[in-house]
C-alpha cells in the first residue's frame, strides 16, 4: 500500500502555498473567466457560459494530487480534544475552495465537449445568450455528478482517518471516539447532514455534531 513518509501537518505548507498561487494567478487574471457551468434563466432573458482553462485544469491536477498524498500519509501524533469553533468553520471553506477548485475544472470539460459538438468548433470556455438541446441535460449532469463528488471529498479522510485538506491548514483534524468506528456510512451522513446542527453550536463545549456521530477534533503536532 502506498503511504507518504510525510507526516499529516507537513502538508499545511504545501496546501497554504497552493491556495496562495491561486490566489495571486486568480486576481491577476485579466478577464473573468467561467470555470463549470453556470445559467441564468428569468424574465425572458437567457445567459449560459461554461467551459475549463489549462490553468484551471493544472490546479485542480496539483490539489487532487496532494489531497491523495494526504490520505495516505502517516498519522500524525494528536494532542488533546481541540473544539475551536471558528477555527472549524475556517477549514469548511477551506475545504470548500479548495474542493471546488479541484471539481469545477474538470466537471467544465464536460460543457466543453457538449458546444465543441453542437458548433464544430472547439474552445476551452463559451458564452451565449440562446437556449440549445442540450443545456437542461447538461446542468442535470453536473449537478448529479457534483453531489457525490463534494461528498466524498469531505467524507473521505473521516475513513481514512487523515485530516482533510482545510483542516490540516488549520492544524487539527476530526477522529473517532474510541470503541467507534467511522464506515462510509457514518462518513457521509457526518457530511451531508452535521452542518444542519454545526452553525447553531457556536458557544457550545461539545458540538452536536461530533456527539451525534462519536467524533471530536484533536489538535496536530
Amino acid at each position: 500500500m502506498l503511504v507518504c513518509k510525510m507526516s499529516a501537518k507537513h502538508f499545511r505548507w504545501l496546501f497554504l502555498a497552493v491556495f496562495a498561487a491561486l490566489l495571486a494567478f486568480v486576481s491577476n487574471l485579466s478577464d473573468p473567466v467561467t470555470i463549470g457551468l453556470t445559467g441564468e434563466m428569468s424574465d425572458g432573458k437567457y445567459r449560459i457560459a461554461g467551459g475549463t482553462t489549462p490553468w484551471a485544469l493544472a490546479f485542480a491536477a496539483l490539489i487532487i494530487s496532494l489531497y491523495f498524498l494526504l490520505m495516505y500519509t502517516r498519522p500524525a501524533k494528536a494532542e488533546l480534544s481541540f473544539p475551536g469553533w471558528w477555527r472549524r468553520l475556517s477549514a469548511f471553506w477551506l475545504d470548500l475552495i479548495l474542493a471546488v477548485m479541484a471539481v469545477s475544472p474538470i466537471f467544465g470539460i464536460l460543457p466543453t465537449l457538449f458546444e465543441w459538438r453542437r458548433t464544430g468548433a472547439f474552445a476551452w470556455s463559451f458564452e451565449r445568450t440562446s437556449p440549445a438541446p442540450g443545456d437542461g441535460l447538461l446542468f442535470f449532469l453536473l449537478f448529479v455528478l457534483a453531489i457525490p463528488a463534494f461528498a466524498l471529498y469531505y467524507a473521505w479522510p473521516l475513513v481514512r482517518r487523515s485530516p482533510s485538506p482545510g483542516t490540516c491548514i488549520m492544524g487539527y483534524q476530526i477522529v473517532a471516539e474510541e470503541g467507534v468506528t467511522l464506515t462510509w456510512e457514518v462518513a457521509l451522513k457526518r457530511t451531508l447532514f452535521g452542518w444542519t446542527t454545526f452553525l447553531g453550536d457556536r458557544k457550545k463545549t461539545k458540538l452536536r455534531i461530533d456527539a451525534s456521530y462519536g467524533t471530536h477534533a484533536i489538535k496536530l503536532i
